[in-house]
């Protein structure tokens, strides 16, 4: 039986960490230790530890001391000296702590995003690690800063078996630009985030009431939240007359780290009033949000990695909207699987929307979405298949 050390990029249970909890049990014959990095003690993953647990009640679990600093500018790449300084020595304190939990005994080290596959790719080397590693690819690769040095890394020749896995095609393509064509002992792969634990409901159920549209997504400025309560505003009346009632947006700030999203929640409660359509619901569970609304709007402002609430929504039968930037255009086939608009098209929005409002057309793009749900998930079949010949 394979030992594999699944190594979390966050303490903090968001999308990637549902994601790879759901995905590692489709190895074969493997023996899995969830490796959760801690920056700010352990009470801040509990919830990631009780999401491990309910997924497999006797997973081994184990903590990794993430130093705060390189934590806190990983995001950016450190792109001063200052930053660099920080990095470098939050750096040398990870490897030390990687070193700890005797990784090297491990046959696969998977690492889950770009926080820790930098620290243990530079560990794998540091003690010739003879196992497979894989780098999962959770966002696209940036090039800026420290990360400069990650590629020029992957390219070195070495008996390091590597296998980077991108979370979409556009993410891939991505890596593969960058690693040109010194692929060295290293493998690019392509798999989606699975669906969650999602109910489906029936199609255009309860679709002649008054209609919820909810937003779901992480708090930054580039997932085009404002643009969404600059709609509503212009738009508010219309909304009303089609029988929408309520605009909810979910989710939170779930980074603790520096960044353009910092204080944005305090910049769009700026922005709405009283009157508006506009509710705050904060953090919930998918299958807790896709319960209370009709329709998903995906409003991101630059090209989305993958977009895993698109898939939710899909699995849910909830038609989407979508801006389709990157990832998220892959998933949305405009007209069949969803609707498809340019960011701050808000006259395209509400055409979009008024399309929904018929029954019928609703009932076709929930359809359509299902459908394109199948074909994903065949498409992710033949992926498993493939990644448990090569462990």
């Amino acid at each position: 039986m394979k030992s594999v050390a699944l190594l979390y990029n966050s303490p903090v249970l968001g999308g990637a960490e549902r994601s790879i909890t759901s995905q590692i049990l489709n190895l074969n014959e493997c023996k899995i230790t969830y490796v959760i990095p801690i920056v700010d003690g352990v009470d801040q993953a509990q919830d990631l530890k009780d999401h491990i647990l309910e997924s497999s009640p006797n997973a081994k679990i184990t903590y990794l001391q993430y130093p705060r600093g390189l934590y806190s500018a990983s995001r950016s790449g450190g792109v001063g000296v200052v930053s660099l300084f920080k990095m470098l020595i939050g750096m040398i304190q990870i490897l030390m702590n990687l070193k700890r939990l005797d990784l090297g005994a491990m046959d696969v080290l998977w690492t889950n995003g770009n926080k820790i596959g930098l620290p243990v790719l530079l560990f794998s080397k540091i003690i010739s690690y003879e196992g497979i590693f894989i780098w999962h690819f959770r966002d696209y690769p940036f090039n800026g800063g420290i990360y400069r040095h990650i590629w020029k890394q992957l390219k070195k020749s070495s008996s390091l078996k590597k296998i980077l896995l991108a979370n979409s095609f556009s993410v891939e393509k991505s890596i593969k630009e960058l690693m040109a064509s010194d692929c060295n002992n290293s493998e690019i792969m392509t798999i989606y985030n699975p669906v969650g634990n999602i109910q489906r409901r029936d199609l255009g159920q309860d679709h002649d009431r008054s209609m919820v549209i909810g937003v779901a997504s992480m708090l930054a400025p580039w997932k085009g939240i404002h643009t969404v309560l600059e709609f509503e505003r212009m738009y508010r009346n219309e909304l009303k007359e089609l029988g929408i009632r309520e605009i909810a947006i979910y989710g939170g700030d779930i980074y603790s780290t520096k960044g353009e999203h910092q204080n944005y929640l305090n910049q769009l409660l700026e922005l709405s009033s009283q009157d508006s359509l506009i509710s705050f619901k904060g953090k919930q569970q998918p299958k807790d949000i896709f319960a209370n609304i009709d329709i998903l709007l995906h409003t991101s402002l630059r090209p989305e990695p993958f977009g895993r609430v698109i898939i939710e929504a899909f699995a849910a039968g909830i038609p989407v909207v979508s801006t389709c930037l990157g990832g998220s255009g892959e998933l949305v086939v405009n007209s069949k699987s969803g609707l498809r608009i340019h960011p701050y098209d808000h006259a395209g929005l509400y055409s979009a929307l008024s399309d929904l409002s018929e029954k019928s057309e609703y009932m076709n793009i929930a359809k359509g979405a299902q459908e394109r749900l199948v074909e994903v998930e065949s498409q992710q079949t033949q992926f498993w298949k493939e990644l448990n010949m090569k462990i």
